[in-house]
């Protein structure tokens, strides 16, 4: 996105822009936009994984609806066109998914080859809380 934004300030558009561009959807589609969909599936406690997930995916799409209204508003401002030369946006999200990035990089934990009981236990603990039993299934008659 900081390519997208520096062609665009530049006027230097046509196949700069095209190709900086489908290096931001590669580079997304490989990382953040698979990686959020991953971890919402794995972070939750099995005791509250529907409801929680029901929420983080409502709070993805929330947050989605409100980038695809704010980016034409910010694109088409005329203060910041006349500034920018249509970049501000382009660098405003890239400069908020380096802030994502970070604290994903600094807060989430790895779950390769870790089972959901083993991750439920460990933030548990990191948490502070005790972590409830599962009580065994009994075979019905």
């Amino acid at each position: 996105m900081f390519i997208v934004g520096y062609v665009l300030y530049q006027q230097t558009e046509g196949y700069a822009a095209l190709f900086a561009l489908c290096l931001y959807v590669v580079s997304y589609a490989v990382s953040w936009g698979c990686a959020c969909w991953t971890m919402i599936s794995e972070i939750f406690p099995n005791s509250i994984r529907s409801r929680a997930m029901a929420i983080a995916v409502g709070a993805q799409w929330f947050t989605g609806f409100i980038v695809t209204q704010s980016f034409p508003m910010l694109n088409e401002n005329p203060y910041l066109k006349e500034q920018f030369n249509g970049a501000f946006s382009f660098w405003l999200f890239a400069i908020l998914s380096i802030i994502c990035m970070y604290i994903v990089v600094k807060y989430v934990p790895e779950t390769k080859g870790v089972s959901l009981e083993k991750m439920e236990a460990a933030m548990a603990k990191k948490l502070g809380k005790e972590v409830p039993q599962q009580q065994p299934e009994q075979a019905t008659v």
